[in-house]
């Protein structure tokens, strides 16, 4: 079950929609390849997207553009469909899993007992489980990140792709769009609307560039995880300046005034400014402090763009145009971009 749809009343979102559809296209076509005897179904409220996936073979799902709501969707999912087990995730999901990934995840589920499949232990992107009729008796959570932690509640035992980058790229931003053009997926119809991208990003570019120098000096801030950094210090020749805060703000359902954390109340501007001095560029996971200051998405795209005439939040304006100024390359994204989008970046450069 691949959901992908909501509203596109920007440019940006609109932009993003188009690569995230081109995901869609190519995970039906590699799930028919995977298992030939299993169904594809596409749940998305784009009528183009509708009329593309019936072309590639999914059975089709229209949903509403609002109020979308994915552990009901899953619901619907398992009484239309029957499935013996269901594999679930959205438009975004999985750019760059490997064959061997879906392989695992087939293989687990084949389990006599109730297990639940997911890529990563915290917030999930994709994940999977069998005996899916025991999912029809209680309310599952609106979002996917919370879905295997509510499982193994039911009595679901967790089983994790084995770990890699890969696994945590998930495209939710136009950062995430620009960061995976440079990654280069296999997929045709996403590697096609990437192409297609107008938008520019100066900052990544100069960013990336230092990746590959001389043992450079980098900024990591947001929704750090330890395996990432587990990972650069072995395979990186990074040095790090890491503020790690406000994991799990999605799946454990964290309010803004939680979510702004040391950043907030350091001040983001006096953080860039002190990061200036001691590192050659910054990745800036700021959807913390979009959230704590209520911040829309369009807001916060346009913040990714360093669009700040487009920004509307004031606070969020600043630090765009604060980041614009930093004498050292500075990267704003999501959670992806200090995650799945450093991971593959280090690993891209060592190969």
């Amino acid at each position: 079950m691949i959901c992908e749809g909501g509203p596109r009343a920007d440019g940006p979102s609109r932009t993003l929609a188009r690569v995230r559809a081109g995901n869609v296209l190519d995970l039906v076509d590699r799930f028919a390849a995977l298992a030939p005897q299993g169904r594809v179904a596409v749940y998305t409220s784009y009528p183009e997207l509708a009329r593309a996936a019936a072309a590639h073979g999914a059975e089709v799902v229209r949903t509403p553009a609002t109020d979308f709501h994915f552990g009901r969707t899953l619901q619907d999912a398992v009484r239309r469909f029957q499935p013996a087990a269901v594999l679930a995730l959205g438009g975004g999901a999985c750019p760059l899993f490997h064959p061997e990934d879906f392989a695992f995840t087939y293989r687990a589920l084949a389990a006599d007992e109730r297990v639940v499949v997911a890529n990563a232990p915290g917030s999930a992107d994709m994940v999977a489980c069998n005996h899916p009729q025991g999912l029809l008796w209680t309310d599952l959570p609106p979002i996917d990140n919370s879905l295997p932690r509510a499982l193994r509640a039911l009595g679901y035992r967790r089983v994790l792709i084995p770990n890699a980058g890969r696994l945590h790229f998930d495209l939710d931003t136009p950062t995430d769009a620009m960061v995976l053009r440079t990654l280069r997926p296999r997929g045709p119809a996403i590697g096609a609307a990437l192409d297609e991208l107008p938008w520019r990003m100066p900052g990544l570019d100069a960013a990336v560039a230092r990746l590959g120098g001389n043992r450079p000096s980098l900024g990591i801030f947001g929704r750090v995880p330890s395996d990432l950094l587990s990972h650069l210090d072995m395979m990186a020749r990074w040095r790090l300046h890491v503020l790690s805060e406000q994991r799990g703000m999605k799946a454990q359902g964290m309010d803004g005034l939680q979510a702004g954390g040391l950043v907030a109340a350091l001040g983001p501007e006096r953080l860039l400014a002190a990061a200036a001095g001691v590192c050659e560029a910054v990745f800036f996971d700021t959807r913390p402090l979009a959230m704590a200051w209520e911040a829309s998405e369009a807001d916060r795209f346009y913040s990714d763009l360093g669009q700040d005439d487009h920004v509307g939040e004031h606070r969020l304006r600043a630090l765009t145009r604060a980041a614009a100024a930093c004498p050292v390359p500075v990267v704003l994204g999501g959670h992806c971009l200090v995650s799945g989008g450093l991971w593959c970046l280090c690993d891209q450069l060592r190969d």
